[in-house]
């Protein structure tokens, strides 16, 4: 079975190994998969979506008003932002933001190189350490080994009140209840995400949730974060490379 992610949680891998079938995915790649940047670049870009409002603005305009009064934005060079996860893709934000924000926050469960010498960049002691100091959060974890997530209702009151949460990388690691629920009663304010729970079975939230992407700062994309034709050719070409090596072993 091939397959051009990092990730498998697509495929059930007992029964492949129970029936001798090989899986050949994009793991071990890390330093070819450096050249790809889609899913940071969409992360980012969901980011400044919501705090200029830009999704919310722009359809107020298409139903023909211009009242810039109501989308008034916030200035990022204040921002502390807090990257769950400290692999490839929060890596990569905390390059492309690090110049543009005050302080960029970390926390990740394993030991990870990073670049002691920049001088805003700090390892967070604890997930709710956090939690309670980042005005943004970006969710760049792989999924959890006991399938839990790692913002939700237990945690969720621990958020700077007034934070933004962007999720691009598994659905499982945001609880979307707890979330939304945040978001509708103003405890969070914006919400991004480019994964679902549920998302590989098809299920999607009720109709009234999705509804109220034209009413409060919430985006949902399907996700494409990592769908760009540059990612795509390289991704595509590492498979080749890799069952090439398999069948002439």
């Amino acid at each position: 079975i091939l397959t051009n992610t990092t990730g498998l949680t697509h495929i059930d891998g007992n029964i492949a190994k129970k029936n001798k079938i090989s899986v050949i995915n994009l793991s071990s790649e890390d330093k070819l998969l450096d050249k790809i940047t889609s899913t940071s670049d969409h992360s980012i870009g969901l980011f400044y979506n919501l705090v200029r409002n830009i999704n919310l603005s722009t359809y107020d305009v298409s139903k023909g008003n211009w009242d810039r009064s109501k989308f008034k934005g916030k200035q990022i060079d204040r921002f502390t932002l807090g990257i769950i996860g400290f692999g490839r893709v929060g890596k990569n934000i905390n390059s492309q933001l690090k110049s543009s924000v005050n302080k960029i926050l970390f926390y990740d469960n394993k030991a990870v190189n990073f670049p002691n010498k920049q001088r805003n960049l700090e390892r967070s002691a604890s997930l709710d350490d956090l939690l309670s100091n980042s005005d943004a959060i970006f969710i760049c974890a792989k999924e959890q080994l006991n399938g839990e997530s790692l913002i939700n209702k237990h945690n969720i009151k621990n958020l700077k009140q007034g934070s933004y949460i962007i999720n691009t990388s598994r659905g499982s690691l945001l609880e979307f209840d707890a979330c939304y629920k945040a978001l509708i009663e103003g405890r969070i304010a914006g919400l991004a995400l480019d994964v679902l729970e549920g998302e590989e079975s098809g299920i999607l939230p009720k109709k009234s949730i999705l509804e109220s992407i034209y009413t409060h700062n919430l985006i949902i994309t399907p996700h494409i974060a990592g769908n760009t034709k540059e990612a795509w050719e390289l991704s595509e070409e590492i498979i080749a490379k890799k069952i090439l090596k398999f069948v002439n072993k």
